[in-house]
C-alpha cells in the first residue's frame, strides 16, 4: 500500500490539544528535532488542587512548559494583547504564579518560529536543567 509508512508517521504527530496552529508548529518542530513528546494543554494546580492555569506544551515530569505568544505586538483586533496594560500585567502574573509552582517557563513568539535552532537550544537548555539525559544516542559502528 503506497503511502502507509507516510499516514502512519502523520498520525503518530497528531495531537487535537493545541489551540492554535502555531502551537501545532512549535510543537512538530521541537518533535521532528529529537526532543521528547509534550503534552498539549497542561494544567497548573493551585495549592488546593484545582486546576488554575494551562501551558500550551510541556512536560510535566520536568516542570518545563513552552509558551506561544502570538499576539505580541499586534492590535488588539488582530487578537494582540500586550498594547492593553491590563493583559501585559496579567502575563507577568501568570509567570510569575508559574515559576512559583516550580515551572521554568519558555516564550516563543512568531518571529522565533523562523529561527527553530534558537528555539531548540532553549528548550533543550530548560530540560537538562531539570533532569532530561538528551536525545538517544546513535552509535556508530
Amino acid at each position: 500500500m503506497r503511502g502507509l509508512r507516510r499516514l502512519r508517521t502523520v498520525l503518530s504527530l497528531v495531537d487535537g490539544g493545541a489551540e492554535s496552529p502555531q502551537e501545532t508548529r512549535l510543537r512538530l518542530v521541537l518533535v521532528r528535532r529529537g526532543l521528547p513528546r509534550p503534552v498539549t494543554q497542561v494544567p497548573v494546580t493551585d495549592s488546593r488542587g484545582r486546576v488554575v492555569r494551562r501551558i500550551d506544551l510541556g512536560w510535566p515530569c520536568y516542570r518545563v512548559g513552552v509558551e506561544y505568544d502570538g499576539g505580541l505586538g499586534a492590535p488588539p483586533a488582530c487578537g494582540g494583547h500586550w498594547t492593553d496594560p491590563r493583559a501585559h500585567a496579567e502575563d507577568i502574573g501568570r509567570l510569575e504564579f508559574l515559576a512559583g509552582r516550580g515551572w521554568i517557563i519558555v516564550r516563543v513568539s512568531a518571529l522565533h518560529l523562523r529561527d527553530a535552532d534558537d528555539i531548540l537550544l532553549r528548550v533543550e537548555q530548560a530540560l537538562r536543567r531539570r533532569g532530561w539525559p538528551g536525545p538517544p544516542r546513535v552509535h556508530e559502528h
